[in-house]
């Protein structure tokens, strides 16, 4: 009995030194840890490491300020209380290209990356604009369309959103863009489907040299589109009950028709285009393959 009660306490003995080494060991790899995870917070503190200057390119001076704020803000804070954001190695570079997409409907993409050791560029590419809208009737003056003051008018890109005003847009580069008269319009001008529908006709109608100036929204589909001829302002009506492009071939093979009759008229004179172009006071593609006009007389 003696001899067991020894074994026994031995056992006990044993065990207890075991699960103190097994304490000691996890204490010593909590504190390694521990110290690594403060360390390397300290590190990431470092100015050493950290970013202090942020560079733009790209951009227009006017939203300059407004991407770098908006980097800037991004790297504000610490990862769990415990690592800086604005370390070099450990920057938001998603959170700070969101950031910067944000901070201007102009943008249309954002490149980041470290530049040296405390630096940061970002690259920014900004929207072309596919039109110009402006959120006003069109007027006209002896039924021709007057294109002047353009103070109020937006630069829209090729999904309809309006994202920059056209100050200091001249008539004689109006060429450059497709020019639509959007009373209602706010932040879209319509519905990206739409927009390219009618982008997609106002560039057939160019492709056909029919010379168009621009296109008003009308309310429910209607839309009115204002082509210059001789002496005049033509105005186009169309709608959206069926598809645009349907209705853009109709007019344009009622236009080179008509065309093609001023030339006959003509005979063999030489007689300039511009003078062959029909003087319509309106042409309504908006009943089926029936057309139909009234001329300037």
């Amino acid at each position: 009995m003696p001899t067991r009660r020894a074994v026994t306490n031995q056992s006990k003995s044993f065990a207890r030194q075991k699960r103190t080494r097994l304490i000691i060991f996890i204490v010593a790899i909590v504190v390694v840890i521990s110290g690594g995870i403060f360390g390397a917070s300290y590190l990431s503190r470092l100015s050493t490491f950290t970013i202090q200057v942020i560079e733009v390119s790209g951009a227009d001076q006017e939203i300059i300020g407004s991407v770098r704020a908006a980097a800037e803000e991004s790297l504000k804070g610490n990862y769990l209380h415990l690592f800086s954001r604005a370390n070099v190695f450990l920057y938001p570079k998603e959170d700070i290209k969101r950031a910067v997409m944000a901070a201007s409907s102009r943008i249309e993409d954002v490149q980041v990356k470290h530049n040296k050791l405390t630096g940061l560029t970002i690259s920014v590419k900004e929207k072309e604009a596919d039109a110009l809208v402006c959120p006003t009737f069109p007027d006209f003056n002896e039924g021709k369309l007057i294109l002047e003051n353009f103070e109020s008018c937006l630069f829209a890109d090729q999904k309809g959103i309006l994202y920059a005003k056209a100050i200091s847009i001249a008539s004689t580069s109006l060429d450059t863009y497709n020019l639509y008269f959007a009373p209602a319009a706010k932040e879209v001008a319509t519905s990206t489907e739409e927009f390219k529908a009618l982008q997609s006709f106002y560039v057939g109608l160019k492709k056909n040299h029919i010379d168009i100036q621009a296109i008003l929204f009308k309310e429910k589909g209607e839309y009115e589109a204002y082509v210059r001829t001789t002496g005049a302002t033509t105005v186009i009506y169309f709608n959206n009950t069926r598809p645009l492009s349907v209705e853009l071939d109709n007019l344009i093979l009622f236009w080179n028709h008509a065309l093609a009759e001023a030339k006959a008229k003509g005979g063999q004179r030489a007689v300039p285009a511009e003078a062959r172009i029909p003087v319509y006071e309106y042409i309504d593609v908006r009943y089926g393959s029936n057309v139909f006009f009234r001329e300037v007389k």
